[in-house]
Formats: structure tokens, sequence, C-alpha cells
């Protein structure tokens, strides 16, 4: 072969690889992959209300409704590539409303040939009495029911959520206020196949309380907060995984104006943020951490630039124990934006960012509320989802405090949000003519020519 051919070889596979490089360059970092609406019922009211995605299998549950007094709850299952393997409608004698509030999925093990999903979900229901229940259930493979277990039920309110430790056991988590407005708190402990291993109730007439979260890691602790009423004041409170009481924690004289977000460690610190009033400056992001004795190791308080209101609305923590508080801030304009505020371990401030946006924002989410850490330090992120104009906006950002990708979902004339994410799966609400539609929309890694930017 002679030089002239070499040289022309050489040219064309340099001019090969240099056009892959600007393709991969100029597509964005992650893709819409699909979408697709949940309405397997008939024309109706959808509205999805929580998200379990897993790699391969995707998990929903919702309400669907003609008549708000005569709701059901459905739950499906997809497939990576977004098609339903299947849809049930949950069912129980005497039932007149039912409400899908959450759905957990997990792998029965890390081995692949052994490895299949559980699927577990949280009901609550009405009867035509007005009696309110919460029930706990599972699915089989097929979208059966395969048992469910009445966790409470009161002539009240009530309000639950469902939490899972490591080990494959379930938490049932919440409060409920009788007739004569007296409030109570409940936490169940389940295995796999639905007994109960405990279950307890903790009333204080001292602590009467305006909302409640809560969160656990671990089977070792369990930590629920919420405001006081009258004061305003934040309290904690933390049970082991036996079910014990280990007492709570009031945060004397800081009056606060709602609860935010609650996230608790593996070493059992309490992460708790929350909206402050400030008479001078409106609104301010309040962040507050506790050790797993209840001392307290640092508050921090965020007003922004603008000195305008600032609203938290969710906290996330990584490996590091650094904390991420997210929510809006008004700029100078008067305009809310989205805001993310990043303190390290000490509770110093790290940076705040803002995604892109060209109209007032509200922020919903914050995925995931724990950050593992990646193969490579900047491959960890996270996503935010919320509302900017009458569109849901989901938006990327690392550990950096760089925003590298926004998509926007709806249409101008609808009133789009977000109502629930998990992983790579986002679930919206899109209002028209007073009709509810719900979506599922799955991104990415952009792929061009076959090739994926990052895994």
């Amino acid at each position: 072969m002679t030089t002239k051919y070499w040289y022309s070889f050489l040219v064309r596979r340099c001019s090969t690889v240099a056009v892959v490089i600007l393709l991969l360059e100029s597509c964005s970092e992650i893709e819409i992959k699909w979408t697709r609406d949940v309405d397997a019922l008939g024309p109706g009211n959808y509205l999805v209300n929580s998200v379990s995605a897993m790699k391969d299998e995707i998990y929903i549950i919702g309400t669907y409704w003609q008549d708000k007094k005569d709701s059901r709850c459905f739950a499906a299952k997809y497939d990576a590539d977004g098609s339903p393997d299947w849809f049930s409608v949950f069912e129980s004698p005497g039932i007149r409303q039912a409400a899908g509030i959450q759905i957990v999925a997990s792998m029965t093990s890390a081995e692949p040939l052994e490895a299949r999903s559980k699927v577990y979900v949280l009901v609550q229901t009405g009867d035509t009495n007005g009696h309110q229940s919460v029930v706990l259930a599972t699915y089989d493979t097929l979208g059966n029911v395969h048992w469910q277990n009445t966790v409470i039920s009161s002539e009240g309110t009530l309000h639950a959520a469902l939490l899972s430790d490591h080990v494959g056991n379930l938490y049932v988590a919440g409060w409920e206020r009788d007739v004569e407005d007296r409030p109570s708190i409940y936490i169940g402990k389940y295995n796999e196949s639905g007994d109960v291993v405990w279950f307890t109730k903790y009333y204080n007439e001292e602590i009467n309380f305006t909302d409640l979260r809560c969160d656990m890691m671990q089977s070792n602790y369990l930590v629920l907060a919420g405001v006081l009423k009258p004061s305003g004041e934040l309290f904690s409170m933390k049970y082991d995984g036996s079910g014990q009481f280990m007492g709570y924690t009031i945060h004397e004289g800081l009056k606060v104006s709602e609860l935010c977000g609650v996230k608790i460690d593996p070493q059992g610190y309490v992460y708790i943020t929350a909206s402050i009033s400030d008479p001078e400056n409106g609104e301010d992001y309040l962040t507050v951490v506790y050790d797993e004795s209840n001392n307290l190791q640092w508050m921090s308080q965020y007003d922004g630039a603008a000195h305008r209101d600032d609203k938290p609305k969710a906290i996330a923590i990584d490996e590091a124990l650094s904390v991420y508080v997210a929510g809006t801030s008004e700029d100078a304009q008067g305009m809310t934006v989205i805001t993310v505020v990043k303190y390290d371990s000490t509770g110093s401030p790290v940076w705040v960012a803002n995604p892109p946006q060209k109209e007032a924002a509200d922020l919903l989410f914050l995925e995931p509320r724990y950050i593992p850490k990646g193969r490579y330090d900047d491959a960890r992120y996270f996503h935010v989802a919320g509302t900017t104009g009458c569109k849901a906006i989901l938006a990327r950002c690392n550990l950096e405090g760089v925003f590298s990708w926004s998509e926007e979902y709806g249409q101008n004339r609808t009133m789009t949000e977000p109502t629930a994410i998990s992983g790579h799966v986002l679930a919206f609400q899109s209002i028209e003519d007073g009709i509810s539609r719900a979506s599922i929309s799955k991104f990415g890694p952009s792929t061009i020519m076959g090739l994926a930017r990052w895994d």
C-alpha cells in the first residue's frame, strides 16, 4: 500500500470519528423515551399518586372517578418500553370510595435468576357510613390482589404513608383525628406475608399538630416530624425497629410556617426543612439537623438574593451527608424561580443553583431523596420536578450545582403538573375542560447511532 493510500485512509477515519464526536456533543444528554396516557377504564378522571420504577418494571397507583363520591383505586404495571403488563382495580366489600396512596416495589433477591418483584400498595377507603380505613395490600405477577390487611379504621380523618426497610419489612405510619379532632399517631410493622409484627399508637395531649412527615432508611430508626399547634414549633420523634418509642424533641421558641420535608440517614441523624417567616424578608428556607441522640447539630436559614419569599418544598442527602434543600425563591422582579441550596455536612452553604425557566415556577419533587455514590463523582445527579407557567417541568442537576437538562410537558391551553416521580419515570396530570388526565413518561440517556451518552 502506498503512502498516499494510508494518508487518505487516515483522513477518512479521523473525519468519521470527528463527526461522531460532534453528533454526541450536539445531542442532549437526556431524552424522553416514551409517554403513555393512563386511561384503561375509559372516559373519566385519572390521577397517578405514586410511582415505583425499577430497571425493567414500572408500577403505578392512582385514583379514577367520574363522580368524586364514587372513586376507585387502580394499580398497573408497565414494562421498560411502556407497554402495559396488567391493570387492576382494587375491590373490597362495602367500600364506596377508594384512593391509591402509595406503591412500593422491590426485588426479593439480588441474584437475577432468583429475583422476583414484590409489589405493595397503600389504599385509603371510605364506606357508605363515612368510615375511613387504610388498607395494605400486595399484588401477584398477574395483577391480582394476593392479600390485604386493614391497618386502621376511623370515624374521623386518616393520613398514611408506606415505608420499607432494607430487609423487606413494611411500615405504615400516619395519624388520625377522631370525631373530637384529637390527633393520635400510629405505626405498624408488617412482614412480606402481610402479618402484623407490631402495631402501636401514640397520643399526647401536649402534642397537637398540623402536619406530620415520616421517613426511614434502615430498620433501626423511623422518624416522624411535625408542627405543633398553636405554637408553630417543630417537633420530631423516633421509634426503633421493634416499635419502642425513643422520645421526642421540640425546637422551642422557633415558629415555622410549614413543615416541608424530613429525612433520616443510616446513623440516625434527622434532617428537617421548613418555611420560616421573617418580618423583613418574607418566607425563608429553614434547615435543622439533629444527631442520633436528638442534639441539635446545626441550623441554617436561607434568604435569597432578592430578600423576598423563599419557600422550601423538599430535602435530600447524599452519601457524604451533604444536604440539598429545594424550593422556590422570588427574584427581584417578583417571579418565583426553582432554587436548590446545597450544604456540606457541617451546615456551611456550598452553592445555590437554578434551572433555566421563562415563567414563574413552583417545585413539587426532588428525586432521589438519598443520592448514592455513582461510579464517577461527576456522574451523580438528582432531578427536580415542578411547574412553570401552565406546564410541568423536569430538570437534571449534578452535585456541583450545574443544571444540564430540562424538559417541559403540557400544552398552553391545559394546566399540567407532576404528581409523582421515581427513578427515570415521571407521572403528571393535565386538566382541560374540568377533566383530569394522567400520563407517565420515561426519560433516560440520549442515544445516537445506538450509543448512550452516559449510563
